[in-house]
């Protein structure tokens, strides 16, 4: 059985006696334009200058008639805006776009650019295509997440399909716009995808070349809102190794910086295999999330 929208007169029913009677002098309003007949006061735009109106007067009516109102599209419960209206013009009502009309408008818009994004910052070609619903069953962690498990369970192509899912979503309350990335590609605002050889080689290529430094690279990395290693402990681990990862994982660690990471060890083999201290950095900010099953490299 489809469940019917909700209605303006649904959400009549859950309000007090004064509320409904405000809401029905709004509907009024709304309708006639009659802003002396909703029992609001008019205030003609062009007789008064800025200095005049007396913005009290403007919260006092907005606590005392504040609205909702029903999203015909999407059933969302909304509250009107309370500012100057056209006709005629004065202080009134206003119904703003719906939020989460908006949101779906931007996820759309988004996921036309998704693969551009994806490409740009650092997902292999291969799993351009990941999708989160590939993946059901699985806890999502919004502060990181430490994915392990033997080769060919699919750890990449998750931690892809989560890229995939920030570019898609609103993070704060910025939507990742192609515009905003095209004036501002290094932004640490922006998720980044990066495998650890990728990431120290090339932290390693800034030794013979002057454009940047070593210390540049580890402090982009350590910086960026969200980051995506791929594959740690897979690197030979050598004293400069250990000292680069610990430097950025310490760092976002103490940051509160949002880690997801991949890796075929578990925290006490990545301890034995590189350090005491980068294990409990990762332990410390990301949820251990184990992925098993039969190779899909070789079904």
């Amino acid at each position: 059985m489809i469940e019917s929208k909700p209605t303006i007169e649904d959400k009549k029913k859950e309000l007090t006696e004064e509320a409904i009677n405000i809401l029905t002098s709004a509907e009024e309003l709304l309708k006639t334009g009659d802003f002396d007949g909703a029992g609001l006061k008019t205030i003609d735009f062009f007789e008064l200058d800025y200095t005049d109106r007396q913005e009290p007067f403007v919260d006092d009516l907005w606590g005392k008639y504040a609205q909702l109102y029903i999203c015909e599209k999407c059933s969302a419960t909304n509250l009107f805006s309370f500012g100057w209206t056209k006709k005629p013009r004065c202080y009134g009502y206003i119904k703003p776009p719906c939020p989460e009309c908006e949101k779906a408008k931007q996820r759309e818009e988004n996921l036309k650019n998704v693969k551009y994004l994806m490409k740009e910052l650092g997902v292999p070609k291969r799993f351009m295509d990941a999708n989160i619903n590939e993946f059901s069953g699985l806890e999502e962690n919004e502060s990181g997440l430490y994915i392990v498990g033997p080769c060919g369970t699919g750890k990449t192509h998750y931690l892809s399909a989560l890229m995939r899912e920030k570019i898609l979503s609103t993070h704060g309350n910025r939507s990742y716009h192609l515009t905003y990335y095209y004036n501002r590609p290094e932004s640490s605002d922006y998720p980044r995808f990066i495998s650890i050889p990728d990431l120290l080689l090339k932290i390693r290529s800034t030794f013979s070349d002057d454009s940047t430094t070593e210390e540049e690279i580890i402090e982009r990395y350590s910086n960026i809102g969200i980051l995506m290693l791929d594959d740690i402990g897979s690197e030979k681990p050598t004293e400069w190794v250990l000292q680069t990862l610990y430097l950025i994982i310490d760092h976002r660690y103490r940051e509160l910086k949002e880690t997801y990471i991949t890796s075929n060890l578990s925290l006490d083999q990545l301890a034995a295999r590189l350090s005491d201290r980068i294990a409990s950095r990762i332990a410390g900010m990301c949820k251990v999330l184990k992925l098993d099953g039969k190779d899909r490299r070789i079904e």
